[in-house]
Parts: C-alpha cells; structure tokens; sequence
C-alpha cells in the first residue's frame, strides 16, 4: 500500500509536504504521462461525448472510460474547471487515471492567471496517493516530487524507487538525477548514469557521461 490515511506517520508527511514545499521549483521532473486517448479536437466528437455522458452506463469501464476522454477534451481545451469535474467523475468510478491527471492539475503551476482549479499539494497528494494505492506507477512517482520539492530527500527517494519498481521510466531519472547533484544521497555520477540509462535519456546520458569521464581524468569535481 502506497498511502493509509489513517496511518500518523502518512499525516505527518503530508503536513510535511503542505507546509514545507514553499512553492519551490525543482529541477526534478514531474510525471506527466502519456495517455493515449481518441481524439476529441472537433466539436462534434465533444457533443457526442457530452451526451454520451450525460447518461448512465451500466458498464462502469465504459462510463468511466468516456468520463476520462470528455476531461482531456477540456484539459487540451484549457476549460480546467470542466476538466476537473469530468476527472472528478472519472476518479469516483475507479479510474486511477483521472485521480492522476487530478492530482497534477492540482500542483501544476501553469493553469493560467485566472487559477480556475485551486492549487493544492494536500489534494495532489492525496489523489496520487489513492491512484498509486490502485497500481499506477507514475503517481506512486509523483509523491516522490511533492516529497523533493518538500525538502524531504529521503522519503522521495523512497517513493523514486517504488515508482521505478512498478516500471515508471520517470522514477529512474529522477533517482539519477538525486544521485547527479546529491540531494539525499551522496554524489555519485556513475550510478547517475546507470538509471539515466535505465530511463533512456540521451541528454541525461550524454551529461552524466561527460562528469564521469570529467572525475575519471581529473578526479572528482
């Protein structure tokens, strides 16, 4: 289990993120996801699936599944506030998608002027929490975020390695990246380079290859 509400260790953690996290940027990465979904870009396949959802399904995947493609209609559209209520639905018939893509709306911090969704790392937490409880590995990731951007090295790490356990690609940089500048653990470029090679990131690659060979010819920098 990735998170128990009741539990008083996971409630001082997530005051820990709510209160500590000062609306800090990082240079560790969100995951973002990539979704497949129809596409949705015309009007007309938004009103059908408008009307589609306005009526009840007695095939919950199915509800839920056009539930969630209505929402990333109005996330592409940037309607954020229709997008929300859409995932909202989504997330209260078990997709573990729309708590995700819930979750990132709510600590995103390009949602525009207006800030139509409040941001709130409590509510992402929360909803990574419940989509990670449910399997989904980039969410598990992305409480590894909130914890970095909290200060809490540690416990990111944690949840880096949970996140790379159940294959999220993201989890690996971002542990390459910790092991890169140092955050949380001790300096080491060559295991940097081994997860950025697990992720597949050239640039990363290519970046950690060069301080490797940097510390090989001059000693540690």
């Amino acid at each position: 289990m990735v998170y128990n509400n009741n539990n008083s260790d996971s409630q001082y953690a997530l005051r820990d993120i709510t209160n500590q996290h000062g609306g800090r940027k990082s240079s560790i990465g969100t995951h973002s996801g990539e979704i497949q979904i129809n596409d949705m870009s015309s009007d007309k396949a938004a009103q059908k699936h408008i009307h589609i959802a306005s009526n009840p399904f007695k095939n919950n995947a199915k509800e839920r599944q056009h539930y969630f493609q209505l929402a990333m209609h109005f996330l592409q559209q940037k309607e954020y506030k229709q997008a929300e209520t859409y995932f909202q639905k989504a997330a209260s018939l078990g997709c573990s998608s729309a708590l995700y893509r819930l979750g990132i709306m709510y600590m995103s911090e390009d949602l525009g002027e207006d800030r139509e969704v409040a941001y709130s790392y409590k509510k992402a937490f929360e909803c990574f929490a419940h989509a990670g409880n449910m399997g989904h590995s980039g969410a598990v990731t992305n409480i590894g975020t909130l914890f970095f951007n909290a200060g809490k090295f540690e416990e990111a790490m944690q949840y880096y390695v949970q996140g790379a356990n159940m294959g999220c690609v993201y989890a690996y940089k971002n542990i390459g990246k910790m092991y890169e500048s140092g955050h949380g653990v001790p300096k080491d470029n060559t295991v940097a380079l081994q997860y950025f090679r697990k992720c597949g990131s050239d640039r990363h690659i290519q970046r950690a290859t060069r301080s490797v060979l940097n510390e090989t010819c001059y000693g540690a920098i």
